[in-house]
């Protein structure tokens, strides 16, 4: 598995297809391969992606393009997504975000972000953010 491993989050992804500031730093990690995410962040960048005039058949071929590996949720991620409900509730993280947090952690790998506010559950999590910040 390549060094630039990780669990990608939606919100990464949407980045690079809005060509949003990070998108380079994405782009570069999916070059290197070992890129995971889960199905529900998948259908998370689906459903951006009918918001707009994009056709089903060009978004599919744009994410197969990406070499992302899909991961269904199983109960373990389930349940570990829900164990951070309490802790994860004053940072306003969404079920995508706790299944993307759970799912690095299952695999040990770090979640490849740009929600900055993910900063606050390091070191227990590792996060990469996309974006330099000055927090």
């Amino acid at each position: 598995m390549s060094d630039n491993a990780c669990v990608v989050d939606a919100s990464a992804v949407l980045a690079l297809l809005h060509a949003e500031p990070g998108d380079k730093h994405v782009r570069q990690v999916l070059l290197q391969g070992g890129v995971f995410m889960s199905t529900v962040n998948y259908a998370e960048i689906v459903g951006k992606f009918m918001e707009t005039s994009v056709s089903p058949m060009a978004f599919h071929e744009w994410f197969t393009q990406l070499g992302i590996r899909l991961v269904a949720l199983d109960e373990e991620t389930a349940f570990m997504a829900g164990e951070l409900k309490p802790k994860t509730k004053a940072l306003g993280l969404s079920l995508g975000d706790r299944v993307c947090l759970a799912l690095s952690k299952k695999l040990n790998l770090p979640a490849l972000t740009a929600d900055v506010i993910w900063q606050q559950l390091a070191p227990e999590y590792a996060i990469t953010l996309i974006r330099h910040t000055s927090l």
